[in-house]
């Protein structure tokens, strides 16, 4: 993923936690919601001031925005989650078993 798109992907991770619709958040920022769809695909990238705005009506600080970690560890998440399931069973427990040896 391009900087871009992670960042458009943290600004509608924040967006969904704190239960704003695209429509919502919008509206409380006085931008179309086309923008905000554009921001989270990573097809526009938002000015500083833009971003002050989301910071400020989704209650995080500004550099928040810029913290991808959380990102990259659900998409690895997901990605072994899509894979485990194309497996058979058998190599499933397999699997299971070596995550377990894993553990500790």
């Amino acid at each position: 993923m391009n900087p871009k798109e992670l960042l458009g992907k943290k600004i509608q991770q924040i967006r969904k936690s704190r239960g704003f619709t695209q429509e919502k958040l919008a509206e409380i920022i006085e931008m179309d919601s086309g923008y905000i769809c554009k921001m989270e695909t990573g097809r526009h990238t938002p000015s500083l001031e833009t971003l002050e705005k989301l910071s400020n009506a989704l209650k995080v600080e500004l550099s928040e925005f810029l913290n991808f970690e959380t990102l990259v560890e659900a998409d690895y998440k997901s990605k072994l989650i899509e894979l485990i399931e194309i497996l058979p069973k058998n190599k499933q427990r397999q699997l299971y078993n070596v995550a377990r040896a894993l553990e500790g």
